[in-house]
């Protein structure tokens, strides 16, 4: 065994093994979103349906689960409690003595996901003469990042939204560099994308927007028969249980019914570009059922965007540059109060990690746009689609969170690349790199002006 796969191995193991201390050592119970997703997991598992309130297994109309991002994690969670719970999976109260069953699979899921890194990598810079320590270095960054180090220790999807993502760019890729290979493994490796992206955007329904690079390159390449066969897992789940969802409510859906809302939070006349509803979004969200929200909420977006098209406009520039904000890191969450020095200590490595990463994953790839592969272009397209996905809704820290393995890929490029350059090439990489700083440094200070409140009442309630 070679050095470097030696290497490798270790190197997955520690990021396991670091995902699952923290997730031990943290100890962080459901509440809220965590909380809902675990209860229709926990219901799936005990045979009740689809469903967030045991009451309502009778009439899972009555039931609002179709509002929770999913169905993907839910059903994942379900798996682990059909298979580890046991007799416990009939009490209600006992996931909490299970949630260790949680945290090892999230935990195995990061070590996957770091292994998919590690294999992006070799195919993006298989010509490259330090291809294994920049795939070692990609790895490295995704797999120690503070941000997803923390939310392996929560009950929320996007660890293995991650895995699901992650993996469905590898086969992409795989594919593309492949492609006029007519083996039946080269077929294999397309299902498998096809697969994993379904898969993802049961997860996440925005990770709709990243899969829609894969056919558009493939068609850009004249492969009509590969961007037909990419749609046949995501129509075949994802149709299937957007069917379920329409004939279930006799109206069309899709696999959720939270896109409409948080689009109306994300673009209303008080909207600040998060999570920050006004009165009268709150009073609709107790009013209706989400499959009446809906319609509500897309009415009175339009309304919006028509009425107020200027206001409309900034909403986005403002949440683009929230999605870019080097102040925003992660950290402030109400389950971690109880180690408020522990809380402090991450709150801190988590913004040195997300400077890190944003300012290096740019200056790679500018760097890497130097060379013009149709492999790269797609990576990159795969990328630029992750923010699109989030910017017209609205902006929280952990929803940047599905970008992160890809910009660790990107980071890893001009860490290595100046290590090993000459002294004019480091000239070149220091400079870029400076502009890059000078521009997330502007943007972080916009971000401050808008969200001036916000950030200073967060960190009066953190520190004090």
């Amino acid at each position: 065994m070679t050095r470097t796969k030696t290497f490798s191995i270790f190197l997955i193991a520690s990021i396991f093994a670091v995902s699952l201390g923290f997730s031990f050592l943290a100890n962080i119970q459901p509440h809220v979103d965590a909380k809902a997703y675990n209860r229709i997991g926990w219901n799936l598992a005990r045979g009740l349906g689809y469903i967030e309130n045991r009451q309502n297994a009778h009439d899972p109309l009555r039931d609002d689960a179709i509002f929770r991002i999913g169905p993907g994690y839910e059903f994942f969670l379900a798996g682990l409690y059909r298979l580890f719970g046991g007799e416990a999976r009939m009490d209600p109260l006992s996931y909490r003595d299970k949630l260790w069953v949680i945290w090892i699979a999230q935990a195995f899921l990061r070590a996957l996901t770091a292994w998919f890194v590690l294999k992006i990598a070799l195919c993006l810079f298989s010509y490259h003469n330090q291809k294994h320590r920049l795939a070692l270095a990609a790895a490295i960054i995704f797999g120690f990042l503070p941000d997803l180090i923390i939310i392996n220790g929560f009950i929320l999807y996007e660890t293995l939204l991650l895995f699901f993502g992650v993996g469905a760019v590898y086969f992409s890729l795989n594919y593309m560099t492949y492609r006029s290979d007519r083996s039946h493994r080269t077929y294999f490796v397309l299902f498998a994308a096809s697969l994993f992206w379904a898969l993802a955007i049961l997860t996440r329904p925005s990770e709709l927007f990243a899969f829609l690079v894969l056919p558009a390159a493939l068609v850009w390449q004249k492969n009509w028969r590969g961007a037909l066969v990419s749609f046949f897992f995501p129509i075949l789940l994802v149709g299937g249980w957007s069917l379920r969802n329409s004939l279930l409510y006799d109206q069309p859906l899709f696999t959720t019914t939270a896109g409409a809302y948080a689009l109306w939070v994300g673009n209303n006349e008080k909207a600040t570009g998060g999570y920050d509803r006004p009165a009268l979004l709150r009073e609709a969200r107790e009013r209706y059922h989400s499959t009446e929200l809906s319609a509500v909420s897309i009415n009175a977006v339009k309304h919006f965007v028509l009425d107020r098209p200027l206001k409309f406009f900034e909403l986005q520039f403002k949440k683009a540059i929230m999605y870019a904000s080097l102040i925003r890191p992660t950290g402030f969450w109400p389950e971690l109060q109880h180690h408020q020095i522990i809380q402090w200590l991450l709150i801190a490595a988590s913004a040195i990690g997300t400077a890190f990463l944003f300012i290096f994953a740019v200056t790679g790839a500018l760097l890497f746009w130097h060379d013009r592969s149709s492999l790269r272009v797609a990576f990159l397209g795969f990328v630029i689609a992750k923010p699109l996905a989030v910017i017209p809704f609205y902006v929280e820290t952990r929803y940047r969170y599905g970008i992160y393995p890809l910009l660790a890929l990107l980071a890893a490029f001009p860490a290595v690349a100046f290590w090993h350059a000459d002294a004019d090439r480091k000239k070149t990489i220091l400079k870029i790199l400076g502009g890059v700083c000078i521009l997330f440094l502007a943007m972080s200070a916009i971000d401050a002006w808008y969200s001036f409140d916000t950030i200073m009442t967060r960190l009066y309630e953190t520190f004090f």
